[in-house]
């Protein structure tokens, strides 16, 4: 159940704003990490080789645009609920790391495969990656399952994600119901509005929406976008409304406290889907152009070159010494963990017995362009 469920307590935030300043956060982390060692070697690299916060967003749409695109053509067919699913670990992983330290499109890959698993979706490593253009097989079969235990790791193991595919069917069975007499005198057939909110529910994987709303008002807002394409917005609020007023027992004409009480609440209601639309509609209309897009992926391979193959292993040194000098050396593991010591880590973290640490970052994209994967 959602309102009992860890993507309610953890994973639903209150505004835009709050997930902007988290994303800022993480980037300025992730520089301050390198100011000590740019200090030390300013020939080599500068700040200005880093992505800004607001780069790493255009970083991650672009991804997330072939990421929609792999989904699409993934087969066998892939349910909608396994892409969800993916996204859902895709943009929860970048609200705790930069794209900087993860290869997004890596993690786009691994999110899939991971998300595949948790919804049962039965798929092989080895059919997986024949749906992957790039990369040789043994090196994208490497790197899906080196970075799904670290994925689980940054996302604490909550892995379980409500989608809005369920709260819609229920949706519109409540209309079928309820709204029955309501759709023969408009004469209207309800699942024509199918085709378009199977598109809003495409459009939510553009933005945050899924970050911000629980999945039954994503699905309303469906509705509500399927209505407007169908019938009209100003017939589609109208129907809408009544319909809510139904299934929430409110009545426009009776007077009574606790009838102005669920009036009041289906008047939030409908406000709350309405700026769902809006911010759906906004955030998957935001488009990037082929120059901008060239340009961040140019800054991108500098900043791998210049950070991650130069400072990087002598940050890590430093760090490494750090840890000795403080006498948490022997606390330290190989960069590469057995597959042994990744399940151990899992029944640890399970029984709250230890900590585990992270896993360096592998910055080797699966390919050299963004616009496939």
């Amino acid at each position: 159940m959602f309102p009992t469920s860890t993507q309610k307590r953890f994973w639903i935030f209150g505004n835009k704003s709050e997930l902007s300043e988290m994303r800022k956060a993480v980037n300025t982390a992730h520089i301050d990490r390198f100011k000590t060692i740019l200090a030390e070697y300013p020939h080599v690299a500068s700040e200005e080789d880093f992505l800004t916060a607001d780069e790493e967003a255009v970083f991650c749409r672009i991804v997330t645009e072939t990421g929609i695109r792999f989904g699409d053509e993934f087969r066998p067919e892939m349910w909608p609920s396994v892409r969800w699913t993916a996204f859902a670990y895709f943009k929860r992983f970048y609200l705790r790391h930069s794209v900087m330290e993860y290869s997004p499109k890596n993690v786009m890959v691994s999110c899939y495969y991971l998300a595949a698993k948790v919804d049962e979706f039965n798929v092989t490593i080895d059919n997986f990656v024949d749906n992957l253009s790039s990369g040789t097989r043994e090196s994208n079969i490497e790197t899906v399952l080196n970075l799904e235990p670290e994925i689980m790791l940054k996302l604490d193991y909550y892995l379980a994600v409500h989608s809005p595919f369920r709260p819609f069917e229920g949706h519109m069975i409540e209309l079928k119901t309820r709204m029955g007499l309501q759709l023969s005198s408009l004469k209207f057939d309800i699942e024509a509005i199918r085709p378009f909110s199977t598109e809003f529910f495409r459009m939510c994987l553009y933005g945050d929406v899924m970050l911000l709303y629980p999945p039954s008002q994503i699905a309303l807002a469906a509705i509500k976008y399927g209505l407007d394409k169908t019938i009209g917005e100003s017939r589609s609020s109208n129907f809408l409304r009544d319909s809510l007023a139904r299934l929430m027992d409110a009545d426009f004409g009776a007077m009574g406290e606790k009838n102005a009480a669920e009036i009041f609440k289906l008047e939030k209601v409908q406000i709350r889907i309405g700026q769902i639309c809006e911010l759906v509609c906004e955030q998957a209309s935001q488009n990037f152009s082929t120059e901008d897009s060239e340009r961040l992926q140019k800054k991108f391979f500098t900043y791998i070159q210049k950070v991650s193959g130069e400072l990087l292993p002598k940050l890590k040194q430093i760090e490494k010494e750090q840890q000795q000098n403080s006498g948490s050396g022997d606390r330290s593991r190989p960069n590469k963990p057995s597959g042994f010591g990744r399940c151990l880590a899992v029944l640890l973290h399970f029984f709250e017995l230890s900590e585990f640490e992270d896993v360096p970052a592998n910055f080797i994209p699966v390919a050299s362009s963004m616009s496939r994967i």
